[in-house]
C-alpha cells in the first residue's frame, strides 16, 4: 500500500506520439478497407467495364455470392443498372432488357457458379422517387441445356 505522501509514477506519452500513432491507425485502417473491396470487387470488375462500355450511361454494379446468414440460400448474380425507361409501368420492355444483359453477361462471365441472375433495374426522375423493378432470370448450365437440344435433335430424326 501506498502511503499519502508518495506519489505514482505515471508514464506520460508525449503528443507526438500521440499523433504518430493516429495516423499509423488511419493508414492501417485506410489499408486494410482497401484491401477488402479490392478483393471483394475484383472479380466483378471486368463485367462491370463490359456494362459500361456496351451500355453507356448505365452505371453498372455487379456483386455475386451467397447470403451469409442463410447458407441454404441460392447462389445469386445481382446486376444493378441504371435504365432510360420505367421498369414499374413497362415490365415487358424490363424483361427483355433484362434478358439482353443476361446473355451479355454469358459470353463475357462464367455465370455456372450461380443460380439465378438478378437484375435490379432503376430510373433515375429528377424531384421524383427512384423507380425500380427487379427481375430473376435462372441460369442453365450451358451443357445440360445442350444436352436437352441434342436429345430433341435425336428425338425428332
Amino acid at each position: 500500500m501506498e502511503s499519502p505522501g508518495s506519489q505514482r509514477k505515471t508514464k506520460v506519452v508525449s503528443g507526438r506520439v500521440v499523433v504518430i500513432g493516429m495516423f499509423a491507425f488511419g493508414l492501417a485502417t485506410t489499408a486494410c478497407l482497401w484491401i477488402f473491396w479490392d478483393r471483394h470487387t475484383e472479380p466483378f470488375r471486368a463485367i462491370e467495364s463490359a456494362l459500361a462500355a456496351e451500355f453507356v450511361g448505365s452505371r453498372p454494379d455487379v456483386q455475386g455470392g451467397q447470403r451469409k446468414m442463410h447458407k441454404q440460400s441460392p447462389r445469386i448474380l445481382r446486376i444493378v443498372l441504371r435504365v432510360a425507361f420505367d421498369p414499374e409501368q413497362d415490365q415487358q420492355q424490363a424483361e427483355q432488357f433484362a434478358q439482353r444483359i443476361a446473355d451479355f453477361v454469358r459470353e463475357h462471365h462464367d455465370v455456372t457458379p450461380y443460380e439465378t441472375i438478378e437484375m435490379r433495374l432503376y430510373q433515375l426522375v429528377p424531384e421524383r422517387e427512384i423507380k425500380t423493378g427487379t427481375v430473376i432470370i435462372p441460369v442453365t448450365p450451358v451443357s445440360e441445356a445442350s444436352r436437352n437440344s441434342q436429345a430433341v435433335d435425336k428425338d425428332s430424326r
